[in-house]
């Protein structure tokens, strides 16, 4: 555990938040029950513990009966999906969001921001997705209402490196951008 907390301290992803060291919490449990456990066996300790898991269980019904929230990029899926738009590319969030609510039936791809301009997405990807021989990408989808969004695509780097679009539509805090060309040709690796 303490190697785990250690490593990420000294690697990029510490940028990613709390959730890259969410491993640490069950991991400390463990330890912690075998640690404690021995020596917690008087009855005003099972008394406590009893107490605190029907806490917890109640939080976890409360949380589990309450109402979703759809995703950010909701509006966009159902556009996307009303206009016939099967596979396109988008902003991280918005692409993994996208492709999981509508059960794969549109599916984007995320890309990145850098000096090439926008770029396929190197991380958790399979390079199979940007082939253009095997896809064809005709639309965007770009987060414009969430400041982190830019940093995978923006309208104005979309236009540079694509041309005008047919159809530019914002829906949601996302804004759609659909083209009559495959998009991939134009999209170079990150690398």
């Amino acid at each position: 555990v303490l190697l785990n907390v250690v490593a990420l301290m000294f690697s990029s992803q510490i940028s990613g938040g709390s959730r890259e060291i969410a491993a640490a919490l069950p991991l400390g449990a463990v330890v912690a029950a075998r640690v404690l456990g021995p020596n917690m066996v008087h009855r005003k300790h099972i008394a406590l513990l009893s107490a605190f898991a029907v806490l917890f269980s109640i939080v976890l019904v409360q949380h589990a009966a309450s109402k979703s929230i759809k995703a950010n990029s909701y509006e966009a899926e159902v556009w996307l999906k009303q206009h016939g738009y099967t596979y396109g590319l988008g902003g991280y969030w918005s692409s993994n969001n996208i492709t999981v609510e509508s059960g794969n039936s549109v599916q984007v791809r995320p890309v990145n921001t850098g000096p090439k301009g926008i770029t396929q997405y190197d991380w958790e990807s399979d390079s199979t997705w940007y082939d253009p021989t095997q896809h064809y990408a005709n639309f965007l989808v770009m987060d414009i209402a969430n400041p982190s969004g830019v940093s995978y695509a923006t309208p104005q780097q979309a236009v540079k490196q694509f041309g005008k679009p047919e159809v530019a539509v914002i829906t949601g805090g996302q804004e759609i951008m659909v083209w009559n060309k495959n998009l991939l040709a134009n999209l170079p690796s990150s690398s």
